[in-house]
Protein backbone atom coordinates (compact mmCIF):
# COMPACT_ATOMS: atom_id res chain seq x y z
CA UNK A 1 0.00 0.00 0.00
CA UNK A 2 2.74 2.48 1.07
CA UNK A 3 4.60 1.29 -2.69
CA UNK A 4 1.58 2.63 -4.08
CA UNK A 5 1.48 5.93 -2.23
CA UNK A 6 5.30 6.73 -3.28
CA UNK A 7 4.13 6.56 -6.98
CA UNK A 8 0.72 7.75 -6.95
CA UNK A 9 2.99 11.56 -5.20
CA UNK A 10 6.06 10.77 -8.15
CA UNK A 11 3.39 10.83 -11.20
CA UNK A 12 1.74 14.21 -9.81
CA UNK A 13 5.33 15.38 -8.98
CA UNK A 14 6.24 14.59 -12.69
CA UNK A 15 2.83 16.21 -14.06
CA UNK A 16 3.24 19.64 -12.56
CA UNK A 17 6.58 19.70 -13.65
CA UNK A 18 5.84 18.92 -17.24
CA UNK A 19 3.80 21.94 -17.56
CA UNK A 20 6.35 24.58 -16.18
CA UNK A 21 7.64 25.99 -18.45
CA UNK A 22 4.53 26.19 -20.53
CA UNK A 23 2.76 29.68 -21.26
CA UNK A 24 -0.17 30.61 -18.20
CA UNK A 25 -3.39 31.14 -19.46
CA UNK A 26 -4.07 35.34 -19.32
CA UNK A 27 -6.60 37.14 -18.13
CA UNK A 28 -9.12 38.27 -20.80
CA UNK A 29 -8.73 42.02 -20.43
CA UNK A 30 -5.28 41.98 -19.19
CA UNK A 31 -2.40 43.29 -21.14
CA UNK A 32 0.42 40.23 -22.51
CA UNK A 33 3.57 39.36 -21.50
CA UNK A 34 5.75 38.13 -24.37
CA UNK A 35 9.09 37.77 -25.57
CA UNK A 36 10.76 38.67 -29.29
CA UNK A 37 10.51 35.71 -31.39
CA UNK A 38 14.08 34.32 -31.70
CA UNK A 39 15.10 33.59 -35.21
CA UNK A 40 16.89 29.92 -36.12
CA UNK A 41 19.81 31.34 -36.95
CA UNK A 42 23.23 32.49 -34.98
CA UNK A 43 22.56 36.01 -35.22
CA UNK A 44 19.04 37.00 -35.68
CA UNK A 45 18.54 40.68 -36.78
CA UNK A 46 16.55 42.73 -34.51
CA UNK A 47 13.05 43.62 -34.87
CA UNK A 48 11.89 47.22 -35.69
CA UNK A 49 9.15 48.58 -33.67
CA UNK A 50 7.46 51.81 -35.17
CA UNK A 51 5.17 54.88 -34.19
CA UNK A 52 2.71 54.03 -36.96
CA UNK A 53 3.32 51.44 -39.64
CA UNK A 54 3.46 54.01 -42.18
CA UNK A 55 6.33 55.83 -40.83
CA UNK A 56 10.06 54.83 -40.70
CA UNK A 57 11.14 52.74 -37.52
CA UNK A 58 12.01 54.46 -34.91
CA UNK A 59 13.94 51.88 -32.60
CA UNK A 60 14.51 48.40 -32.86
CA UNK A 61 14.10 45.65 -30.00
CA UNK A 62 16.40 42.25 -29.29
CA UNK A 63 15.90 38.44 -29.65
CA UNK A 64 14.77 37.33 -26.32
CA UNK A 65 13.78 41.32 -25.02
CA UNK A 66 10.24 41.00 -22.96
CA UNK A 67 7.37 43.40 -24.26
CA UNK A 68 4.48 44.17 -23.08
CA UNK A 69 1.07 43.98 -25.42
CA UNK A 70 -1.69 45.88 -25.24
CA UNK A 71 -3.66 45.05 -28.25
CA UNK A 72 -3.85 43.40 -31.52
CA UNK A 73 -4.61 46.27 -34.31
CA UNK A 74 -4.41 44.52 -37.99
CA UNK A 75 -0.88 42.87 -38.33
CA UNK A 76 0.42 44.82 -35.62
CA UNK A 77 0.42 44.37 -31.58
CA UNK A 78 0.52 47.77 -30.08
CA UNK A 79 3.22 47.66 -27.23
CA UNK A 80 4.05 49.69 -23.79
CA UNK A 81 6.66 51.42 -23.92
CA UNK A 82 9.52 52.44 -21.75
CA UNK A 83 8.53 55.84 -21.37
CA UNK A 84 4.48 54.91 -21.78
CA UNK A 85 4.31 56.13 -25.64
CA UNK A 86 2.54 53.49 -28.21
CA UNK A 87 4.81 51.53 -30.33
CA UNK A 88 4.18 49.15 -32.82
CA UNK A 89 5.34 45.67 -33.46
CA UNK A 90 4.48 42.61 -36.48
CA UNK A 91 2.17 39.89 -34.28
CA UNK A 92 4.86 37.48 -35.52
CA UNK A 93 7.76 39.28 -33.70
CA UNK A 94 6.24 38.19 -30.39
CA UNK A 95 6.06 35.28 -28.70
CA UNK A 96 4.33 34.31 -25.41
CA UNK A 97 7.50 31.47 -24.86
CA UNK A 98 11.10 31.94 -25.06
CA UNK A 99 11.88 28.53 -25.89
CA UNK A 100 9.23 28.12 -28.84
CA UNK A 101 6.92 30.35 -30.69
CA UNK A 102 3.62 30.33 -28.79
CA UNK A 103 0.82 32.84 -30.15
CA UNK A 104 -0.35 35.58 -28.13
CA UNK A 105 -3.95 35.47 -28.35
CA UNK A 106 -5.90 39.33 -28.31
CA UNK A 107 -9.18 39.93 -30.80
CA UNK A 108 -8.24 41.17 -34.39
CA UNK A 109 -9.29 44.82 -34.99
CA UNK A 110 -9.08 45.76 -38.52
CA UNK A 111 -6.66 48.40 -38.93
CA UNK A 112 -4.10 50.20 -41.27
CA UNK A 113 -1.71 47.74 -43.57
CA UNK A 114 1.57 48.75 -44.99
CA UNK A 115 -0.68 48.33 -48.77
CA UNK A 116 -2.29 51.27 -47.49
CA UNK A 117 0.48 53.66 -46.66
CA UNK A 118 -0.18 55.76 -49.77
CA UNK A 119 -3.62 56.99 -48.79
CA UNK A 120 -2.36 57.12 -45.37
CA UNK A 121 0.57 60.08 -46.46
CA UNK A 122 -2.27 61.48 -48.93
CA UNK A 123 -4.55 62.30 -45.33
CA UNK A 124 -1.41 63.97 -43.65
CA UNK A 125 -0.99 66.71 -46.32
CA UNK A 126 -4.97 67.50 -46.02
CA UNK A 127 -6.51 66.43 -49.62
CA UNK A 128 -7.12 62.68 -49.86
CA UNK A 129 -9.64 60.17 -51.72
CA UNK A 130 -11.97 57.64 -49.96
CA UNK A 131 -10.08 55.57 -46.98
CA UNK A 132 -11.37 52.27 -46.60
CA UNK A 133 -11.78 51.58 -42.57
CA UNK A 134 -13.35 48.76 -42.84
CA UNK A 135 -13.92 45.88 -45.60
CA UNK A 136 -14.93 42.59 -45.00
CA UNK A 137 -14.48 40.17 -47.56
CA UNK A 138 -17.39 38.43 -50.09
CA UNK A 139 -18.81 35.59 -49.78
CA UNK A 140 -17.60 33.00 -52.37
CA UNK A 141 -20.59 31.54 -54.53
CA UNK A 142 -21.57 27.70 -54.66
CA UNK A 143 -21.86 28.26 -58.48
CA UNK A 144 -18.19 29.99 -58.89
CA UNK A 145 -16.59 27.31 -56.41
CA UNK A 146 -18.21 24.86 -59.04
CA UNK A 147 -16.53 26.28 -61.78
CA UNK A 148 -13.20 27.19 -60.50
CA UNK A 149 -13.38 30.83 -60.81
CA UNK A 150 -11.01 33.36 -59.85
CA UNK A 151 -10.88 37.15 -60.58
CA UNK A 152 -11.58 40.43 -59.49
CA UNK A 153 -15.04 42.17 -59.83
CA UNK A 154 -14.81 45.96 -60.45
CA UNK A 155 -16.93 48.24 -59.07
CA UNK A 156 -17.43 52.32 -59.07
CA UNK A 157 -18.91 53.06 -55.79
CA UNK A 158 -19.71 56.87 -54.58
CA UNK A 159 -18.51 57.59 -51.11
CA UNK A 160 -20.55 60.29 -49.51
CA UNK A 161 -19.54 62.30 -46.72
CA UNK A 162 -20.30 60.10 -43.98
CA UNK A 163 -18.20 57.16 -45.46
CA UNK A 164 -21.32 54.83 -46.38
CA UNK A 165 -21.05 53.88 -49.86
CA UNK A 166 -23.76 54.28 -52.49
CA UNK A 167 -24.54 53.83 -56.72
CA UNK A 168 -23.05 50.98 -56.70
CA UNK A 169 -22.20 49.92 -60.19
CA UNK A 170 -20.53 46.99 -61.12
CA UNK A 171 -18.11 47.65 -64.59
CA UNK A 172 -16.27 44.75 -64.65
CA UNK A 173 -18.14 41.30 -64.20
CA UNK A 174 -17.41 37.97 -63.34
CA UNK A 175 -20.60 36.27 -62.96
CA UNK A 176 -21.44 33.09 -61.53
CA UNK A 177 -22.87 35.11 -58.70
CA UNK A 178 -19.92 36.55 -57.71
CA UNK A 179 -21.20 40.46 -59.14
CA UNK A 180 -23.71 40.45 -56.45
CA UNK A 181 -21.47 38.93 -53.72
CA UNK A 182 -19.07 41.75 -54.24
CA UNK A 183 -21.82 44.35 -54.47
CA UNK A 184 -23.14 43.06 -50.82
CA UNK A 185 -19.89 42.70 -49.42
CA UNK A 186 -19.20 46.75 -50.70
CA UNK A 187 -22.43 48.05 -49.19
CA UNK A 188 -21.05 46.71 -46.22
CA UNK A 189 -17.57 48.82 -46.37
CA UNK A 190 -16.88 52.03 -43.89
CA UNK A 191 -14.88 54.62 -45.67
CA UNK A 192 -13.11 57.62 -44.37
CA UNK A 193 -14.53 60.10 -46.47
CA UNK A 194 -12.21 62.21 -49.02
CA UNK A 195 -11.05 65.33 -48.24
CA UNK A 196 -10.10 68.85 -50.30
CA UNK A 197 -7.85 71.20 -47.73
CA UNK A 198 -8.88 69.39 -44.36
CA UNK A 199 -12.55 69.44 -45.90
CA UNK A 200 -14.83 66.52 -46.34
CA UNK A 201 -16.10 65.92 -50.16
CA UNK A 202 -18.54 63.30 -51.91
CA UNK A 203 -16.27 61.58 -53.83
CA UNK A 204 -16.68 58.46 -56.68
CA UNK A 205 -13.78 56.22 -56.89
CA UNK A 206 -13.58 52.56 -58.31
CA UNK A 207 -12.67 49.13 -56.16
CA UNK A 208 -11.95 45.65 -57.49
CA UNK A 209 -13.31 42.84 -55.16
CA UNK A 210 -11.25 39.80 -55.92
CA UNK A 211 -12.10 36.04 -55.50
CA UNK A 212 -9.65 33.57 -55.34
CA UNK A 213 -10.67 29.46 -55.76
CA UNK A 214 -9.34 26.99 -53.29
CA UNK A 215 -9.28 23.43 -53.16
Amino acid sequence: MRAWKYLLAFVIMVSLNAGADEPKPQEPNASRHGYVLCAREKNPSPVPIYEHPCKPPVGELKCGEPVEVVSRKGPYFQMRAADGSERYVGVTSVSQSKKKFVAIDLPFVPWLNVADCSAFHEKQSGTHRPIPLYHPDPEYSVEARNAKISGSVELSIAVGLDGIPHDIVVTKSLGYGLDENAVAAVQQWKFDPATEDGKPIPARITVEVSFRYYK
